[in-house]
Parts: C-alpha cells; sequence; structure tokens
C-alpha cells in the first residue's frame, strides 16, 4: 500500500474509491494506524479491545461538525478514519471526507455567505407545489418538503440556496448572474427556465433545461468536479455526488412538465368577435399575447421571463393569419414561436 495515499486518507485528501480502498487494507492491519493517529485517539477507539459494532450516522454527523469548529480539522478528520477502519463504515466515511463541510444552507445561516437578518427563508411544508416571487420577478415554484433561502436584497445579489427541488423562470438580468447553489453544485444563469432536482440524502443531482442557457459548476474541497458544462434547451445534467461524475442527456421538451413553467395567455374566450384591423400602441407583450390568443381562439403559451418589459406597436387587419402575427411580433423581439398540440408557445431565441 503506497504510504502517501494512506497520508492521503488520513488528511481526508482521497478520493472515496481510494479512502474504501485504504480503509480495507487498514482494517487487516490495524497494527499500522499507530503510525498516523496519536496515541489518545487510538486508545480512543482501542481501548479494552472493546470496539463498537458499528458507528451511527448521528455519531458522525457530530463529529464532521466539530471539524468546522475546531482550529485543527484534520484531527477530526483522523477519528473519523479510524473509526472507519475499525467500525466497519468505510463507504459512509469515505464519502464524508468528500463532502463540503457544511451545506449551502448551513453556510447562509452561518453568515459565510449572507449575514443572518438578511436572509429570507421559504420551505414548503404543504402537499402542494407553492409559487413564490423574488424581489427581482424571477418565479420559483417549490416543491413539497422544499426550501430555498436567499438575500433580502435580491436585487444585487441573486444568490439563492436550494434543498429539495424547483423550476426556475428567471428575470433577465446582464448586470446580476443568477445564481442557484445546492451543495457542491452551482448552477449560473442571466435569464432562463430550468428546473433543480436536489433532495437531501438523495445521491443524484439534476439540471433540466427548458429555455435559455445554464453553466453548472461543482466544487469539492477546491477542486473541481464539473468545470463550467453548459446545457442548452432539452438536456439534462446528471451529477452523482459520491463518485462525483457528471453525465448530459436529452428529454422531450414537448413533455408535459415543460408547460408547468408557461403561463396562458388571454382569459380562453374562444372565438372573441375581432373588429376588422386593430392596432397595438406600444402595449406591454403579455397583453398583446392575450388579446391574441381571446382574438383567434387559440392557447398562446410565453415563459414570463421572456417577455417582461416587453412591448409591441403594430396594426393588423381581420384577415391576418395568426402566425403572421406572430411572427411579426417575434422576429423583432429576438423571440421564436413553435406549435405543438397545445396550441402555440413563445419562447428566446
Amino acid at each position: 500500500m503506497n504510504e502517501e495515499l494512506i497520508q492521503r486518507f488520513f488528511s481526508g485528501a482521497c478520493t472515496p474509491e481510494e479512502a474504501r480502498q485504504v480503509a480495507d487494507y487498514l482494517k487487516e492491519h490495524p497494527e499500522i494506524v499507530e503510525k498516523y493517529v496519536s496515541e489518545e485517539e487510538y486508545i480512543h477507539y482501542t481501548a479494552e479491545g472493546d470496539l463498537p459494532e458499528k458507528v451511527s450516522s448521528q455519531w458522525l454527523r457530530h463529529i464532521h461538525k466539530e471539524a468546522v469548529r475546531e482550529n485543527n480539522g484534520s484531527r477530526w478528520l483522523r477519528r473519523i478514519a479510524v473509526a472507519a477502519v475499525f467500525c466497519g463504515i468505510i463507504s459512509g466515511a469515505a464519502y464524508l471526507f468528500m463532502r463540503p463541510q457544511s451545506s449551502p444552507l448551513t453556510a447562509v445561516e452561518g453568515k459565510t455567505t449572507v449575514e443572518k437578518n438578511d436572509q429570507e427563508r421559504k420551505e414548503n411544508t404543504s402537499a402542494q407545489d407553492m409559487t413564490l416571487v423574488l424581489p427581482d420577478g424571477s418565479r420559483v415554484r417549490l416543491m413539497p418538503g422544499s426550501v430555498v433561502v436567499y438575500a433580502k436584497n435580491f436585487t444585487g445579489n441573486r444568490n439563492i440556496y436550494l434543498e429539495g427541488e424547483a423550476d426556475f423562470d428567471v428575470v433577465k438580468d446582464k448586470l446580476h448572474a443568477f445564481m442557484v447553489h445546492c451543495d457542491e453544485v452551482s448552477t449560473k444563469v442571466f435569464g432562463t427556465s430550468f428546473h433543480v432536482k436536489a433532495v437531501k440524502g438523495d445521491n443524484m443531482f439534476s439540471v433540466r433545461l427548458f429555455t435559455g442557457k445554464i453553466m453548472i459548476t461543482a466544487e469539492v474541497q477546491q477542486r473541481r468536479t464539473i468545470d463550467n458544462i453548459i446545457l442548452s434547451p432539452g438536456q439534462e445534467l446528471i451529477y452523482n455526488r459520491r463518485g462525483m461524475t457528471a453525465s448530459i442527456k436529452n428529454f422531450n421538451l414537448s413533455s408535459a412538465k415543460i408547460m408547468e413553467s408557461l403561463v396562458r395567455a388571454g382569459n380562453e374566450h374562444k372565438g372573441t368577435i375581432k373588429p376588422d384591423w386593430y392596432k397595438f400602441s406600444s402595449q406591454p407583450m403579455t397583453s398583446v399575447l392575450a388579446q391574441l390568443s381571446d382574438y383567434y381562439g387559440v392557447g398562446i403559451y410565453y415563459y414570463p421571463a421572456d417577455v417582461q418589459h416587453l412591448s409591441f406597436e403594430g396594426k393588423f387587419e381581420k384577415t391576418d393569419s395568426l402566425e403572421k402575427i406572430l411572427t411579426d411580433i417575434t422576429l423583432p423581439n429576438n423571440l421564436q414561436f413553435v406549435r405543438n398540440n397545445e396550441g402555440y408557445i413563445i419562447k428566446k431565441k
């Protein structure tokens, strides 16, 4: 067994796979452990040969939290290592070594990122999805059992910390990136819609992109495990937290899931009588789409972040087709429209 690898094991600097390999070796050769830990630490686990059969996950979490408080965290890491060798919790301890010392939610509450007095915390304790409108106008659909934490001054600090599952519809702001943090994984956007799943205790983390572009990074103990992966609409990133590996796959953008992130224009007044001609005079885009949906009796859907702050001015005849009108509306505004079974979807190019 490589001595350097053993030293990295006791300092918590090796990968989970390496940690399991070293722990298996040391379990077969316990005499070697004395070379790497103090007498006090060794006796703590070997006194009178009475070793516990296992160490509970609660006890391990306690040790892990103490590592944050101690000036010398390596001492506690070595204790976890010894526990891993003698108590048969190799996989769990190896995983703990490579996890961040505190979750983003803990980091926020500990004033690491946002002062406690400046925090907003929203938790969905119901059995239904909960919709939040953030101070910058972005919308979050928070799934049951999920929590988000963010700064009260969110327009200037668009960092949001998620534990659970949520859909995001982000208002575009070129000066302030929108960041979603879930443990070691961060998703950076400027204006788009996407879905994040980061359930506590779940080894798999995922991001689905509906519109726009997002960049995803992950870092464990100052080592990048995901390095600026950019997703396009219809792509999903799946991250294995334990193995610290990522894969990308495509999903069906026309599925019902994407429709949940859209807003339907109009009041569903099918076949509202149209005048012979009609004019929009710098009307908000949402109002224009609502009238068109009612006039033509067709569903028109959009992402709020894509049309917010947009207006339109133009004149149309009663005989103009809806597709001609939508073309005239979308082209100057860097938008596009697609047709599906539900109607028309307006979105960013």
